[in-house]
């Protein structure tokens, strides 16, 4: 199972990067290339971290031993919210064409993950509450797991922005380990992300990661209820909201809120 596992990967990945290099050398530029090297040629630096990022996918695979343990564990390490837990898109319910659009819109990410995480999209959902968002996301996260086996990391913001004020009261716990996480993350879920009024240190976090994010083709999933412009000017900024913003995959829920049925 582990062995058709990185076949497919590989084969899938393959399809999505294309050929990097041929006879050794660069496929772009002619360049001599050294066995497993990179070429920095400009067309070959687009594609580079890809090709690390697909290589970092399978390493993941060459000390396991049991590919269900392997799956659980990512799972668990997700942190997905518990009340999701089991959880298939059936269980999302579809009364709107709305909704109809962004249950498909979501299934044909996660049918595509391999592809949308080497080429880092991001997938934004912005809209009123209660409309299953973070559900949507949740699912998908899992989804991508037992699929792939790409890592996901579900944080809702207001507890990251606790985390790490708890990091700077207690020594034991270490901030820059709570950032590395988040930043390196193969895909990182940040729910609620207009759910604080961030202070500038959480304004520079926020900007870091998603710098970060955008130049390693990580992919990013963000939860909100504002505009992406009302983000933009009254939580975190151009320069982070923009990273996010590019390269993405977006959808809106206006319907009513669930939870006040």
């Amino acid at each position: 199972m582990i062995e058709k596992r990185i076949n497919e990967l590989v084969k899938l990945g393959i399809e999505v990067i294309g050929p990097r290099v041929k006879d050794g050398h660069c496929v772009f530029c002619q360049e001599e290339v050294e066995k497993g090297g990179y070429c920095h040629c400009k067309k070959a630096y687009k594609v580079n971290p890809q090709t690390k990022n697909l290589r970092k996918l399978i390493d993941k695979y060459a000390y396991v031993t049991d590919l269900g343990e392997f799956t659980h564990l990512l799972i668990t390490q997700a942190h997905f919210p518990k009340k999701f837990a089991g959880m298939e898109f059936s269980d999302y319910i579809t009364e709107t064409e709305e909704q109809k659009h962004n249950l498909q819109l979501t299934k044909e990410y996660v049918k595509n993950a391999l592809k949308h995480y080497l080429q880092g999209t991001n997938l934004i959902f912005i809209g009123n509450f209660g409309n299953g968002k973070t559900m949507l996301m949740s699912i998908a996260g899992d989804e991508i797991i037992r699929n792939f086996g790409i890592q996901v990391k579900y944080v809702n913001v207001y507890d990251l922005s606790e985390k790490l004020k708890k990091s700077f009261e207690d020594k034991s716990i270490s901030t820059a380990k709570i950032i590395e996480e988040h930043k390196t993350a193969q895909i990182l879920i940040l729910d609620d992300i207009d759910k604080i009024n961030p202070t500038p240190f959480i304004v520079d976090l926020m900007y870091g990661i998603a710098n970060y994010r955008a130049e390693n083709n990580l992919p990013t999933w963000v939860n909100a209820n504002h505009s992406m412009k009302e983000l933009e000017e009254n939580f975190y900024g151009e320069g982070a909201m923009s990273r996010f913003y590019d390269n993405s995959i977006k959808a809106k829920f206006t319907g009513e809120n669930w939870r006040l049925r």
